[in-house]
């Protein structure tokens, strides 16, 4: 008897799902670190203001995360994702946008815009996931959503850090200018992550009861 049975990778809907998962935990931590970080190094913000402009969206994200419930059993987890993948990806191109010279309040609005997103998408997308299993298999199914989600964080932390840190190191420019274009390479690929993801979830067929 397998500890975690991971032939439930046949299922192509739980495969498809544990990918969007995958992508949508990536761009969630990596979101929360990168932006205090861009706004005190970037924009030259206190570290109370950096760490401040994130509260807002996470308190959008508790009430997203209990309307995203109601929505799912009037319209499906896949057009709520979608929705929830737009969002994402106009939210990190946005943030993009966001100058040196900027009020750091831009960031803060993107972020809700960012948070709204996630919370349309994570459990949507869990949901459609073990509604895929039998119930023999939904502690199989839990487990590996568990550690694809602690897998997907870390991930996201190493790859898109790296891309700032690389940035900061080649760059032959202020630390401040550098950590800018560093942030704004690491967003125009996690911007391009949501929209795959925007894309994978067109492709999702979730099954309805």
């Amino acid at each position: 008897t397998p500890v975690l049975n991971l032939n439930l990778f046949r299922n192509r809907t739980f495969s498809l799902a544990i990918i969007l998962i995958f992508i949508n935990m990536m761009l969630l931590l990596s979101t929360e670190t990168i932006l205090p970080m861009f706004a005190q190094d970037a924009l030259g913000t206190s570290a109370f203001l950096s760490g401040f402009l994130l509260v807002p969206g996470t308190i959008i994200l508790s009430v997203i995360t209990f309307v995203s419930g109601n929505l799912y059993d009037r319209y499906g987890g896949k057009q709520i994702a979608t929705i929830g993948f737009a969002c994402t990806a106009v939210s990190l191109g946005l943030i993009n946008t966001v100058g040196m010279d900027d009020s750091p309040y831009w960031i803060m609005v993107y972020f809700c815009l960012f948070m709204t997103g996630f919370g349309l998408t994570l459990m949507p997308l869990v949901t459609v996931s073990m509604s895929e299993l039998g119930k023999a298999d939904i502690p199989h199914g839990s487990a590996i959503v568990n550690t694809v989600r602690q897998f997907a964080m870390a991930f996201g932390i190493i790859i898109l850090t790296s891309i700032i840190s690389i940035t900061v190191a080649v760059m032959e420019a202020p630390y401040a200018t550098s950590t800018y274009w560093g942030t704004s390479y690491a967003l125009i690929v996690m911007a391009g992550l949501a929209v795959l993801g925007f894309i994978l979830t067109l492709r999702l067929k979730e099954t309805r009861y």
